[in-house]
């Protein structure tokens, strides 16, 4: 009964209304918020902005204002003030309270007049005063409706330089509360991705030294500042005291957005080594962009020109992406994806600004929520851009490692090739020297009897048998040498049967002649299980000179100078041992007995060139042997050889 009584009061009540006042906003229990929009509200266009609210509110202006006409709120003169008339009828529960709220953040002026029993109530605000003036600690501007039921008559002013949409909402509060808390919260969110993100590239220019992550940096600090100009929140924290900056903040801060995004993108695709041509044409830009920037006084037409000539960088870098992932640059892709959805999101707000869409939460925050899907590609185009560059650093530094190591293997066969070219040198020197040494005594022996022949005819036999003597040492010593020669240049390629005992008869016949060798007892005892191959003339000639070597050195004293010839030969090798009983060798000098033209001289009478021993091991490098030198406990010489077979 009560309710249907209220209804009933409540239709009446706007019956009787209707006849002064057509345009009201009904407030309810059940109603959160209500839109102020242009069917709710008359309008009146103050061309000269000097209209006080004793002028609007006289007789003379009761039928001046009029419904605009339009589906949205605008400043079509930017040189006037727009007055804007509406009627409140609250009929909401009496705990509950109201407030009109601005969303458009960037007005000049905006004055609420709230009618009361004493009069109206002025509430001023804007961005051209203090932040401190507002009434709610807000980046929005609001007014605070008194709680009442009866009919609530409010004027709102609003003067702005700036093309505006009027978005003018009647909120309650604790509505209004809610959103606030939410819409900073997600703006905490908003600003500290941006932050961390801007940090981080800081911290990635320091590890890897790379202008890029500066640029990046830099160009995300300019477009937070960008944003909280966009959305009232610079003034509100960055500088509340200083509202003559907001007139410029817009202007400015797309000014240090724009140039280090520039030479972000520059240095992302590599613009001034690929495309020099558009690295010349964004550099002029940049020199442009600063110097519009320091032109004092710009008209409106001169601004919105500027807007547009903004987007140049978008647009050159859209394209340039497009083009550099074309020609294979795979990081391209994302930042091409993140820029096209800050591009169209960048338009929809511009739009928006010019009032030519409508403005809500999708339009309003537009940018918001492009950046943040922008930030994500941006963040993928430059994780891909670093692993690139982590994969290349990594195949230059294999690269270079394996040239270094390339380097070093080549200086360390060039270091051996030296060492060898000196030692052979050293050889070299040294077999000149010791030919012609040798050669030299022989010759002048020769010489020195054959002049005393001359002088003492009388024994000239004898010295012709020493000049024979010296004669045959002298063919001993070139004989030497040229088996040394031989064995340099010997033939490998040729492999042969060997049959050891036929190859010990061999080299007992080639010393028939030598007078001391009946004066040896020479026994074999070989054991040839398999067939041996390996290179006769070099296992020829490593017998000759070990059993020569034997018969040189043996005690002249010892009435039973032997040598004892064991051979143990397998499929596998032929160990040879040649053990005496003659001088051997002198303590400490067994290292020595294998060198080029060592003698080792325990036997007076014995010449020789030294080389037979060094003859020999040569010989045996050239097929893979060894030979190692043992002293026999009676004071001899043992030779132990190693032979491989080469039937495999």
């Amino acid at each position: 009964m009560i309710r249907s009584f209220s209804i009933f009061y409540i239709f009446c009540f706007f019956i009787g209304f209707s006849a002064e006042a057509h345009y009201y906003i009904p407030l309810n229990t059940d109603q959160k918020q209500y839109a102020i929009e242009s069917r709710f509200v008359e309008q009146l266009e103050d061309s000269s902005a000097s209209y006080t609210i004793e002028h609007v509110t006289s007789d003379a202006f009761k039928n001046q204002f009029k419904a605009s006409g339009e589906t949205m709120l605008r400043n079509n003169n930017r040189n006037a003030a727009y007055w804007f008339k509406f009627n409140i009828i609250n009929t909401s529960a009496k705990n509950q309270q109201w407030l009109i709220e601005s969303f458009n953040f960037r007005l000049n002026e905006i004055t609420f007049y709230v009618k009361t029993d004493s009069g109206f109530t002025k509430v001023e605000q804007g961005d051209m005063l203090p932040f401190q003036n507002r009434s709610i600690g807000h980046k929005n501007f609001e007014c605070i409706l008194p709680n009442s039921s009866d009919t609530i008559q409010c004027f709102i002013r609003i003067k702005t330089k700036q093309p505006a949409s009027f978005e003018l909402f009647v909120r309650r509060i604790d509505t209004f509360t809610s959103y606030a808390i939410g819409e900073y919260f997600l703006l905490g969110i908003f600003y500290g991705t941006i932050g961390i993100v801007a940090l981080f590239s800081l911290f990635m220019l320091f590890a890897f030294r790379r202008p890029i992550f500066l640029y990046y940096s830099l160009f995300l600090t300019g477009f937070g500042i960008f944003f909280m100009c966009q959305d009232g929140t610079g003034f509100q924290y960055l500088w509340p005291n200083f509202p003559l900056l907001n007139s410029h903040s817009i202007e400015i801060s797309r000014l240090i957005m724009l140039i280090p995004y520039t030479l972000y993108f520059c240095a992302f695709l590599d613009i001034r080594t690929k495309m020099p041509v558009v690295w010349k044409f964004m550099i002029t830009w940049i020199f442009l962009r600063i110097g519009i920037a320091l032109i004092i006084d710009k008209s409106d037409f001169f601004l919105e020109l500027l807007m547009y000539f903004d987007y140049i960088p978008f647009i050159v870098a859209y394209f340039s992406a497009i083009y550099a992932y074309i020609k294979g640059y795979k990081p391209a892709l994302f930042f091409a994806i993140g820029f096209s959805v800050l591009l169209s999101a960048f338009i929809i707000n511009s739009l928006r600004v010019a009032c030519i869409v409508e403005s809500n939460i999708f339009t309003a925050y537009s940018l918001n929520f492009g950046a943040v899907i922008e930030i994500l590609f941006l963040s993928l185009a430059l994780s891909s851009w670093l692993r690139q560059l982590i994969q290349e650093k990594a195949l230059t530094e294999k690269l270079n490692k394996m040239l270094e190591e390339r380097v070093q293997e080549r200086t360390t066969v060039l270091q051996i090739q030296n060492s060898i070219i000196n030692d052979k040198i050293d050889e070299l020197d040294t077999i000149f020297y010791r030919l012609s040494h040798d050669i030299k005594g022989p010759l002048k022996s020769i010489i020195g009897l054959a002049n005393l022949g001359i002088i003492d005819p009388s024994d000239r036999e004898n010295y012709f048998k020493m000049i024979q003597s010296s004669a045959i040492n002298l063919d001993n010593i070139t004989s030497d040498f040229v088996l040394l020669s031989k064995v340099q240049k010997y033939n490998m390629l040729d492999l042969s049967e060997i049959n050891f005992e036929a190859t010990i008869h061999k080299a007992l016949d080639q010393l028939k002649d030598s007078p001391d060798l009946n004066a040896i007892s020479i026994n074999t005892d070989i054991h040839q299980s398999t067939i041996f191959y390996s290179h006769q003339e070099i296992i020829d000639l490593v017998f000759l000179n070990i059993i020569d070597n034997a018969i040189k050195y043996r005690k002249w004293n010892a009435a039973d100078s032997r040598l004892a010839i064991t051979i143990e030969a397998d499929k596998e090798k032929a160990i040879l041992t040649f053990a005496d009983n003659g001088v051997g060798v002198i303590a400490n000098n067994d290292h020595s007995i294998f060198d080029m033209f060592y003698r080792e001289g325990r036997k007076d009478g014995i010449t020789g060139t030294g080389l037979g021993l060094y003859i020999v091991k040569v010989s045996l490098q050239k097929i893979n042997g060894a030979i190692k030198f043992q002293t026999n406990a009676d004071e001899g010489a043992t030779f132990v050889i190693e032979i491989p077979n080469m039937m495999h």
